[in-house]
């Protein structure tokens, strides 16, 4: 006697953020588990003080986090001030950004320099308006291993002044010189500070757009012809589905039908996938060419991100295309929900709607859209993000809305099946061989709506 089948143990969002609640609920059990220090204030600067000198640049983070609670503490028991809590707090981060910066130097190391760098980024938005900036000071190690007082300021404008000499020689991935080839762009239209940054950054969007163009066609024609099979797909589900649960009652032989329908017509279900894990290398290699460009980004600007900017509405404003600008986060977000509403959803049927306000939204869109506002969201706290990349990928999104809505006006070739029912090839049935297709094309009624031949009576002589 054959076993029942399982029932699905629900749907990858289900799975999502039942993974995220435990990590959470881990996180914070370690935490609540873990004992207080009993130190105080001082004795904790005292060690971070220590390991600044003796150049610690991974035990002085966690030093620094033990730090920050303990000022906090002393500044909810009144023994502090706001001013004098954040004071404290900027030299702390002063520590840990000159460890990081000579601990780089010293073992000629970019990825530590480059991290000191966004360690002291993460404060420049917060206090490079205000007195502390210039004022605060902290005594460090430095290049010759004597200590050395520093600003936020001169750290901040000595670890990029290093950063730009050496992000000219960097090479991407050891193949692309990455400074090198955002500079041509920028050359090309004579470096001119209101427009040859901006104008890059469209200039390499166009660039990346027209290598990635025939991999979208492909993944937007895929996306078409999944669309067609979808009332196949349907009927299928509907066969299977209980009534009273809504669940697949036999998830292997639905599957198994699933897969034959696609086989049928000669239809990879994976094949959609492919083209979006080609880009990711390339996306990625597109942000390490910017992010080594970033510091000569600052001499650009771009309509309301100048240096006179200050806020708009409360909102800070960047002063530059090497600095964040909040606004055209704001803006990439749109971009992105506007971009992924355009892409094709096909309805496998294996994955239930998303129910929200009384409306039903197929999972993988929904799932799109989660990650558009997950991924803007995470933009405004990306320490250090040049608005010329947020502009390249503003750029990028509405040269693939452009696409989207040309390949949705491209004629479609009528899917024929490859192969019969039983797996046996059909002649003609290559999407290839137009004239064999033609040859061999069904017309639409000869199926009926659960895909058997309609009875036709054969016509009197």
């Amino acid at each position: 006697m054959a076993r029942p089948q399982a029932r699905p143990q629900g749907n990858f969002l289900q799975i999502a953020l039942i993974t995220i609640l435990l990590m959470i609920s881990y996180q914070m059990l370690c935490v609540s588990n873990k004992p207080n220090d009993p130190r105080t204030r001082m004795q904790v600067q005292a060690e971070l003080e220590q390991q600044n000198m003796n150049l610690l640049d991974l035990k002085i983070v966690e030093t620094e986090r033990l730090l920050i609670a303990k000022i906090d503490e002393e500044l909810k028991a009144g023994k502090l001030t706001k001013q004098e809590a954040d004071e404290a707090r900027l030299a702390s981060v002063l520590t840990v950004a000159a460890t990081q910066f000579q601990t780089g130097v010293a073992w000629d190391h970019y990825a530590k320099i480059d991290r000191s760098y966004t360690t002291l980024a993460a404060q420049y938005e917060s206090y490079r308006r205000t007195p502390m900036w210039k004022n605060v000071d902290v005594t460090v190690r430095g290049r010759d291993g004597a200590p050395v007082a520093v600003t936020a300021e001169s750290l901040y404008n000595e670890i990029t002044t290093e950063l730009s000499a050496r992000n000219k020689k960097e090479i991407v991935w050891g193949v692309l010189p990455g400074w090198q080839l955002i500079d041509v762009l920028v050359k090309a239209t004579g470096s001119i500070p209101s427009f040859s940054y901006a104008f890059a950054a469209f200039l390499l969007a166009l660039v990346v757009r027209g290598i990635i163009w025939p991999l979208a066609h492909k993944q937007y024609q895929w996306g078409r012809q999944m669309a067609q099979l979808s009332p196949r797909i349907k009927e299928i589900q509907d066969k299977y589905k209980d009534k009273k649960t809504g669940q697949v009652k036999d998830p292997a032989a639905f599957q198994q039908e699933t897969m034959a329908i696609y086989k049928q017509y000669g239809i990879n279900p994976m094949a959609g996938c492919m083209p979006a894990l080609i880009q990711m290398p390339l996306f990625l290699a597109v942000y390490q060419c910017m992010w080594k460009y970033k510091f000569e980004f600052t001499k650009g600007s771009f309509l309301w991100v100048h240096p006179g900017a200050d806020k708009f509405l409360g909102i800070p404003m960047g002063a530059n295309l090497g600095e964040p600008d909040f606004i055209l986060i704001f803006l990439y977000g749109v971009s992105m929900v506007v971009t992924t509403l355009l892409q094709p959803v096909t309805d496998s049927g294996q994955t239930p709607p998303i129910r929200i306000a009384g409306k039903e939204i197929p999972q993988q869109r929904f799932i799109g859209l989660l990650i558009a506002v997950i991924f803007s969201v995470t933009m405004f706290f990306w320490p250090g993000l040049p608005s010329a990349f947020v502009l390249y990928w503003i750029f990028t999104n509405i040269l693939s809305t452009v696409q989207s809505l040309i390949e949705y006006r491209l004629p479609l070739a009528e899917l024929v099946p490859v192969q019969s029912v039983k797996g046996g090839a059909l002649p003609g049935g290559s999407p290839d061989d137009e004239k064999d297709k033609k040859q061999n094309d069904v017309s639409s009624d000869f199926f009926g709506s659960k895909g058997n031949p309609n009875n036709r009576k054969r016509r009197k002589k």
